[in-house]
Parts: C-alpha cells; sequence; structure tokens
C-alpha cells in the first residue's frame, strides 16, 4: 500500500495540531492573503483526515471550531467599523469593502471544506445517525457558505441595519436629485441582504423586504408625491405626461443599476400611483379636452401612462368612445339636415370616413 493511499485511510489523528495549522490557513483566506497551492492542498485533506479520524470522527468538532474562529473574525471586522464614529458617515463604502472581502473569502472556504460540508452537514441534516456522538444534536447545522452568512447577518447587518439603511435610502434620494452616487457600493449593500437568505437555502427573501424594500417603497412614495405635486403647479397636462414618461424610464433604469429585479414592478407600482393613479380625475378632464382636439401625441403619451393603472385606461376609452358617438351624430344630423336625394349612399360614406379617421388615429398614433 502507498504512503498516499495510507493517509486516506482512517487513522488516529492530534485534532489541536492539525487544527491550528488549518486555523492558520483559514486566517490567511478570510484576510484574502495568498496561499500557496501546495497549503491549499495540505489543508484540504487535513480537513478530510480530522472527518475520518479513527477511532473517532473529528468532524463535529471542526464544525464548531470553524464556526467559533468565523464568528470570532465577523465580531472583529464589526468591532473596526464602530471604534471609529466618524466611520458612521463612510459606513456604506466601509461595509461595502469588508462584505467583498468576506464574501470571496467564505467562496474560497466553502470548496476548502467541500468534504465536511457534504459528509457531514448534508448527511446530518437528514438524520444520518452513524456520525458519532454530537452533544449539540439540537443545533442547526449549515454549510460553510450559509454559516458565513448566517454569522455576517447576526454579527454586522442586525447591529448596523439602522444605519446601514438610513445611508441607503438617502442616498437614493440623492441620486434621484442627480448628486452622483457610487452605484456599485449601494447595489452590492442591498444585494448583502438577499445573500444572507439565499447562501444554501431557498427561502424567500424577508430580511431583504423587511429590512430594505418596505421602507424603500414608503420612502419612494414620499418623494414621488413632492415631486407630482411641483410638476402639476408648473405643468400644463401635455408637459406633465412628457416629463412623467421621462422619470418613469430615468427611475427604471437606476432600478436596474441598483436595485434587485423582484422589487422593480412594486417600486414602479409605487411611482405610477404617486404621479397617476393619485390624479385620474385630473387626467378624465384633460383626456376630455385631449380627444376632443385630437392631439395625437398627448393621447399616446396619455395612453401609455395610464394603461398600467387601475381605472386608468377605463378613462381615456371612455372618452373617445363619447367623441367617436359625437361625430357620429354630427355627421347623422349634417345628413337629414341636407336635401342630399342619395342620402343612404351618403350616410354610408360619412361614417366610414368617422370609422376609418378614428381607426387610424387610435392604431397609428395611440398604439403605434
Amino acid at each position: 500500500m502507498t504512503t498516499e493511499t495510507s493517509n486516506l485511510r482512517p487513522q488516529p489523528v492530534d485534532f489541536n495540531a492539525v487544527w491550528q495549522t488549518i486555523r492558520g490557513t483559514i486566517n490567511k483566506i478570510l484576510c484574502l492573503n495568498y496561499v500557496s497551492k501546495d497549503e491549499w492542498g495540505d489543508r484540504f485533506h487535513d480537513i478530510y483526515k480530522l472527518c475520518i479520524a479513527h477511532p473517532e470522527s473529528y468532524s463535529d468538532r471542526t464544525y464548531h471550531e470553524t464556526r467559533k474562529l468565523l464568528e470570532s473574525h465577523v465580531k472583529l471586522i464589526y468591532a473596526s467599523v464602530q471604534e471609529n464614529p466618524s466611520n458612521m458617515n463612510d459606513l456604506l463604502h466601509i461595509y461595502y469593502e469588508k462584505w467583498q472581502i468576506y464574501q470571496q473569502a467564505i467562496e474560497y472556504l466553502t470548496l476548502l471544506y467541500i468534504y465536511l460540508n457534504t459528509q457531514y452537514v448534508r448527511k446530518f441534516r437528514h438524520g444520518n445517525t452513524e456520525l458519532g456522538d454530537d452533544s449539540r444534536s439540537n443545533e442547526k447545522l449549515m454549510e460553510i457558505n450559509e454559516l458565513g452568512a448566517h454569522l455576517w447577518k447576526m454579527e454586522m447587518i442586525m447591529p448596523l441595519k439602522d444605519n446601514l439603511v438610513e445611508l441607503l435610502l438617502q442616498a437614493i434620494n440623492d441620486d434621484r436629485c442627480g448628486k452622483p452616487q457610487n452605484h456599485n457600493v449601494i447595489s452590492s449593500v442591498i444585494n448583502s441582504f438577499i445573500l444572507m437568505e439565499r447562501f444554501g437555502n431557498k427561502n424567500k427573501p424577508v430580511l431583504y423586504r423587511e429590512l430594505f424594500e418596505e421602507p424603500f417603497l414608503m420612502a419612494t412614495s414620499t418623494y414621488y408625491s413632492h415631486e407630482a405635486k411641483l410638476l402639476l403647479q408648473n405643468n400644463d397636462c401635455s408637459n406633465y405626461l412628457e416629463k412623467v414618461l421621462n422619470i418613469i424610464n430615468v427611475e427604471k433604469d437606476r432600478l436596474y443599476k441598483l436595485i434587485p429585479n423582484e422589487s422593480h414592478q412594486r417600486v414602479i407600482e409605487v411611482v405610477e400611483k404617486c404621479m397617476l393613479g393619485d390624479y385620474l380625475d385630473f387626467f378624465q378632464n384633460e383626456c376630455r379636452l385631449m380627444v376632443k382636439n385630437e392631439v395625437s401625441r398627448d393621447l399616446r403619451n396619455m395612453y401609455l401612462l395610464l394603461k398600467s393603472i387601475e381605472s386608468g385606461l377605463k378613462i381615456m376609452v371612455d372618452q373617445v368612445e363619447l367623441h367617436i358617438k359625437e361625430k357620429g351624430l354630427e355627421v347623422i344630423k349634417c345628413i337629414i339636415n341636407s336635401k342630399d336625394d342619395n342620402h343612404i349612399q351618403t350616410f354610408i360614406e360619412e361614417i366610414l370616413k368617422v370609422y376609418y379617421h378614428y381607426l387610424h388615429l387610435i392604431e397609428k398614433h395611440i398604439l403605434w
């Protein structure tokens, strides 16, 4: 039997000695310091040796020592942020930098711990009773990527959540006001909330929704309600429609850069309600004039904006139907009052003119 083969077989192991070596490499990885290929291979084999150790596996002990090490590391990161009060002014950037390093480190550790993940954590979760005595059997075991995310959530996000969310909302508000922001920082911080619940599991992002999305939707409502009032005070309906279309397009671009996809529709619905849905009575009156004057650009803009609002499109449909009906009645009255002997032929021709005129208006200028 070769030495290489014998090293793969269960054998007695000095846990403390082997763990100290593993610990040193983990600390390097957590700081993204250089780890040679040979060192990586040796640590991979060391973790394997601990898991298959004879007469007793050290899988459980390895897992919990790793957990303590990661938890201690995240607490040190939090302490470094807290030690200087002035850091709060630059918290988003500091958090972003720390998170980028930690996230990458956890990805590396997940690869290093692949044997422990597959042969210990997953089997333990599925009720395998042959993994040895575990005095902490009531504790939920997590694979390394999920464990890393859980510890970051508990030791970084939860203590900093109020400050983080406040700064995120302010940064997005400033972006809406035209003040340049670092979009990569904002989006990465926000996405870290979602990753907390998607590392190693398939739960819905409750943390993200409660922590960020709900206050963000409220802030969005406040901002665009104010914007709508200002725009209506300083613009006629035609200009208002043009500006709202532009605002929504800009907001969609902003969402694409900053906010997770699952929130996009909910945010746009808030914007549409604030700038359109709350003013349906106003649009009903203006729509009547636009239809009467057949201003194709304004009708097109109104259609684009109202079609996604509940009861919004009905306002426009009702006004168009009423206008066509009035035009048709005018034609009939003119024919009745005329002395044209061929009034049946005239009636058909004139009604068809009305029909094709509004068909063209609707298809070419509103629905194109």
